[in-house]
């Protein structure tokens, strides 16, 4: 991570500390901006850096109803960290299917590491087990608290999933890749 305060805007700094780590480590190197200011295209194109992709902070605000047809299912949740880490597992029958993480930190709560294992893809196991986790969250938590997760744009059907279920794009940070060194 690089940053140059903002008293020093301007004057090149930023670019010799990308210059230098590039020289260093010569590898390429992914980039993130938060905004599309003439300084951050002008690193960009000074680093032959192009888009690669986005990833998508997104938010849900509305209250999830517990899908009341998964027959079969087992989602099991176990608290790693008191209070603040739990993991859950969903199982068809007796295989394991996937699991998921939430972390809360203060009054934001992340769902994070979703993950149907590949033969269990496309079936309906990830909305079933988001939608034992959001009301879990909704049942343990008050709306104090927000609940995020994010996902890369490379994903098309994580985030229609997550769309699916009421969570809304609320910030999305685009990745540049360094095409050559």
């Amino acid at each position: 991570t690089g940053y140059t305060h903002p008293e020093h805007f301007n004057h090149g700094y930023f670019h010799i500390l990308l210059k230098k780590a590039s020289d260093m480590y010569n590898i390429p190197f992914y980039y993130s901006i938060c905004d599309n200011s003439p300084a951050a295209k002008h690193i960009l194109a000074s680093v032959n850096a192009s888009y690669s992709h986005s990833e998508y902070i997104m938010h849900i605000k509305k209250k999830i109803r517990l899908n009341k047809n998964i027959r079969n299912i087992s989602i099991c949740q176990h608290e790693v960290v008191k209070h603040s880490e739990y993991v859950f597992y969903i199982s068809d029958k007796l295989s394991d299917v996937g699991e998921a993480h939430i972390v809360i930190d203060g009054n934001l709560i992340n769902i994070c590491d979703v993950l149907i294992y590949e033969d269990y893809r496309n079936q309906g196991y990830g909305y079933k087990l988001l939608c034992h986790i959001i009301h879990f969250i909704q049942v343990q938590y008050d709306s104090s608290y927000s609940i995020i997760l994010q996902v890369s744009s490379k994903n098309p059907a994580a985030c229609h999933l997550y769309l699916k279920l009421g969570f809304e794009i609320y910030e999305q940070l685009d990745y540049y890749l360094q095409t050559t060194l």
